[in-house]
């Protein structure tokens, strides 16, 4: 009887501690977001309840949103200024400058998108080097077209700021969120420039399926 007794305690701890190291080191545990930036990530006032970006994505991770609807490349230190990620693999995804862009390059001017594009890359830089993210972690929206032919006049400015985000993404191990080819449907839009319920699907698709 003592011998039996003695199995079973052992065999108890022994699933006990194969219980809690598979808690541990469970590769399946959700992956960790911090949305950042504007209206592309903080479409929640255009879409029905349960239907943004953030909502539809936090059905397959963890989901942490400081973005703001109107926020500009200004803003973006003060979104993470009382902010800073716990977990060290958390995907932190902005999306930002197409703000900017409306308000400040009406027309096509190269010297004007690289010099805001130049403001861009240092705040990007300056958050790499603030937050404990690695690189590979950092996720950085590119601009897509609106189909409305309102911003037709917007779509050189567009690609001109696209080839810089890649070239700037690739030379610093930045992932890109490709938000440009992933909603070029009219139905992946509402009130005309904002992500609607299936393009903000389209986004959420295409963000956990970045590795």
């Amino acid at each position: 009887m003592g011998i039996q007794f003695l199995l079973l305690f052992c065999l108890l701890i022994l699933i006990y501690n194969t219980v809690r190291i598979e808690g541990l080191t469970n590769p399946l545990q959700p992956a960790s977001y911090l949305l950042v930036g504007d209206s592309m990530l903080k479409n929640d006032t255009y879409v029905d309840m349960g239907d943004s970006v953030s909502d539809q994505l936090s059905k397959y991770a963890k989901v942490e949103i400081v973005a703001q609807d109107g926020a500009k490349i200004l803003n973006v230190p003060t979104q993470l200024a009382s902010f800073s990620p716990a977990d060290p693999s958390t995907k932190v995804v902005f999306s930002i400058g197409g703000n900017n862009i409306l308000e400040e390059i009406p027309f096509y001017n190269e010297t004007d998108i690289e010099s805001l594009f130049d403001e861009y890359k240092n705040t990007i830089i300056h958050i790499k080097n603030t937050l404990p993210i690695e690189p590979h972690n950092i996720i950085l929206c590119n601009i897509y077209y609106p189909p409305s032919y309102i911003f037709r006049k917007y779509d050189k400015t567009i690609t001109k700021w696209n080839k810089l985000l890649d070239s700037f993404a690739s030379s610093n191990g930045f992932k890109i969120l490709n938000v440009a080819t992933t909603m070029n449907e009219q139905e992946d839009f509402t009130h005309e420039i904002e992500p609607s319920r299936i393009g903000g699907g389209k986004m959420v698709a295409a963000l956990t399926g970045l590795s």
